[in-house]
């Protein structure tokens, strides 16, 4: 519970730990899966579906802060597989920031629903 700027209580919702850490763990198999199969703008292209789904369903009012840690860590995990794909790790992270904002960007969090107080 907390206060909303007009100073009435309200309920602040979140992402439990346990909710991102499953949803992580399945986008961290699926990019392991498919990182070999999927040319790259293919691979983040279907990326960007997973993650635009995981926005619209947890994107309300006060998850930003747990929306960011999901698009943060994805990209970290991202960063992960590609280097583990045989040969020299030639994915530096400075390479794959530029390749997920600029060339091929993932998508970034956004909010969907906002949270409204019942009226009585």
């Amino acid at each position: 519970m907390s206060k909303s700027q007009k100073g009435k209580p309200i309920l602040k919702r979140k992402t439990s730990s346990k909710k991102l850490n499953q949803a992580l763990k399945r986008i961290s198999d699926w990019i392991k899966c498919f990182r070999h199969q999927l040319p790259m703008r293919e691979l983040i292209e279907e990326l960007n579906q997973k993650l635009r789904g995981h926005y619209a369903y947890y994107g309300i009012t006060f998850n930003c802060r747990k929306l960011h840690t999901y698009y943060n860590r994805t990209k970290h995990l991202l960063h992960k597989w590609l280097n583990h794909r045989g040969g020299k790790r030639v994915w530096t992270w400075n390479r794959i920031a530029k390749q997920t904002t600029e060339w091929i960007p993932l998508i970034r969090p956004k909010i969907h629903h906002s949270y409204r107080l019942a009226k009585p």
